[in-house]
């Protein structure tokens, strides 16, 4: 009865591995740029979950240096020039385990910086989602100061 069981559980685990290894390999894969035009991907990354992100890149006016993800999810961050002289930056976040739903995340007031706590919850309840810096990286609109086009990109392209 145990062996039965011992082989029960092996089959299973088999299984688990192979589906892991197949959404990894999906994810490693995407070429998210040739369907987004005109972006340059900045990010493509297979996540498991528990996975402890760290940000050390982000705006440190985000005040985020790390992220736990707790499902398995397939991080893709792109950016899109919208002028010669700004661009917008966004995160798309797939979990494994997909419901079929997609998100899109706020930030609320002059914020540009994405919210990463946002993407992993939503991730966590099977959503697809993704989120923006609004067309800026920081917590302030100083960019903005002599440039419309980063009004524009904050105002609605984002």
């Amino acid at each position: 009865m145990l062996q039965a069981l011992t082989l029960c559980a092996l089959s299973a685990l088999t299984r688990v591995l192979a589906q892991d290894s197949a959404f990894k390999a999906k994810c490693l894969t995407f070429v998210p740029e040739a369907t987004v035009a005109n972006s340059t991907r900045h990010v493509l990354e297979y996540m498991p979950a528990a996975t402890n992100l760290s940000l050390s890149d982000i705006d440190p006016s985000c005040t985020r240096t790390n992220q736990v993800v707790d499902v398995e999810t397939c991080r893709v961050g792109l950016s899109i020039p919208t002028s010669n002289r700004s661009s917008i930056s966004f995160e798309l976040w797939l979990p494994a385990e997909w419901s079929g739903r997609f998100m899109a995340t706020g930030n609320g007031g002059v914020d540009g910086c994405i919210k990463y706590e946002d993407l992993a919850y939503t991730s966590k309840h099977g959503f697809a989602a993704v989120g923006t810096n609004n067309g800026h990286n920081g917590t302030s609109l100083i960019t903005a100061y002599g440039n419309p086009d980063v009004i524009t990109d904050f105002s609605y392209r984002a």
